[in-house]
């Protein structure tokens, strides 16, 4: 080879290294790191609302150092299928998200909704949050599968004084009647009044206060059953015992009681499922036991597991932690545990993986429960 050939060689191979090294720094410069905006567009939206609710939704301020102008951006999904999408327009203030959700009243409830808000701004990366939405409506609880209600249950109703208007009759409970005692054999939702509110809905949603019925702090729980009528009363912890005492002729792990230092029996053995239902919330099943364990609702019970709230703030008594959705119920009693005036009082519950129904205690303003109320009969 030449040594021409040679040099033009080594010039192009020089310059085809200075290409990669320039290649390579443009990269670098273009993967230079942003810094992000400041704070998220956090906003707050009802989790469950019934078909053909308006929402005005406003995000939380997000801003930036420099003064760069942000802007925000909405998107709404249904079962992953976008129906909407767009900047705020001048009616929603420049921000704010105004969506009503059509749901689908006449077939089916199951409508879930995700709304998106994310904001973006030149020289930063954008911030983003989402929430989920369900619409529900009086049909979002079905029932299959259970068993005959027992020969010795009376069933019937009762209805409530504190809800019936001048043209409207109150709110009316199915009751069952078990050895004597009168039983509502569906959670209390009575809400109070605007100036006396009494109990909180499912994540603060009113649209699923009539379908699950309401948590109420113990005193809450008090007034709420004593106010249904004459005689109806917050169960105790005998009232308890003579329900599941019909149902069941065993008591404790072993077939003997099991008591507290009191004397109250921690558990009621099998009888879960006599007292449980088989219920869909939006076609998803609620309760997922153990193969074990069999439900059958011969008591006419009809339990559902809309869970527990634990009271965040004492002094706001309204700002509540809710869990145990699907999987957990619980009801207050009117026993206190401990001398009257005692801060805590019993409870029953029943969750899924266990097929007694047991007792324990708790504070009685930090918790708060769906309530069964009770009279005799």
């Amino acid at each position: 080879m030449s040594c021409w050939r040679k040099l033009c060689l080594a010039a192009a191979f020089t310059m085809a290294a200075a290409t990669v090294l320039v290649s390579c720094k443009d990269d670098e410069d273009d993967s230079e790191t942003l810094p992000y905006l400041t704070g998220s567009p956090r906003f707050e939206v009802d989790r469950y609302v019934t078909p053909g609710t308006k929402v005005k939704v406003t995000p939380q301020d997000v801003t930036n150092p420099t003064g760069a102008e942000i802007t925000y951006s909405w998107s709404v999904t249904r079962g992953g299928d976008e129906v909407f999408s767009s900047q705020p327009s001048e009616e929603s203030d420049g921000k704010s998200l105004v969506y009503t959700f059509e749901g689908a009243v006449e077939k089916d409830t199951l409508c879930n909704f995700t709304l998106s808000c994310t904001t973006s701004a030149t020289g930063y990366y954008g911030t983003s949050y989402s929430a989920v939405v369900t619409t529900v409506n009086e049909n979002s609880l079905t029932y299959e599968g259970d068993s005959a209600i027992n020969g010795d249950v009376v069933t019937g109703t009762v209805t409530d004084p504190r809800t019936a208007g001048s043209d409207t009759p109150g709110d009316e409970y199915a009751t069952v009647t078990v050895d004597g005692l009168e039983w509502l054999a569906e959670n209390l939702h009575y809400a109070g009044t605007a100036d006396e509110p009494a109990g909180t809905a499912l994540e603060k949603s009113e649209a699923v206060s009539d379908i699950f019925g309401r948590f109420y702090t113990w005193e809450e729980a008090q007034d709420a059953c004593s106010g249904l009528g004459t005689g109806w009363r917050l169960p105790t912890v005998e009232d308890w015992d003579a329900l599941a005492g019909f149902f069941t002729e065993e008591t404790g792990a072993d077939g003997e009681e099991t008591a507290e230092a009191d004397g109250y029996p921690a558990l009621w053995k099998g009888v879960t499922g006599k007292l449980m239902t088989n219920v869909y919330f939006n076609h998803d099943r609620m309760w997922e036991y153990w193969p074990e364990v069999k439900i059958t609702n011969e008591s006419g019970f009809s339990i559902i597991p809309v869970g527990f709230a634990t009271v965040v703030d004492n002094s706001r008594s309204n700002i509540l932690s809710f869990d145990g959705l699907a999987e957990y119920a619980g009801f207050w009693t009117g026993t206190e545990y401990g001398e009257a005036g005692s801060p805590s009082a019993y409870y029953v519950y029943l969750w899924d993986e266990n097929p007694d129904l047991r007792l324990n205690y708790v504070d009685k303003v930090s918790f708060a429960l769906p309530v069964r109320c009770v009279r005799d009969k």
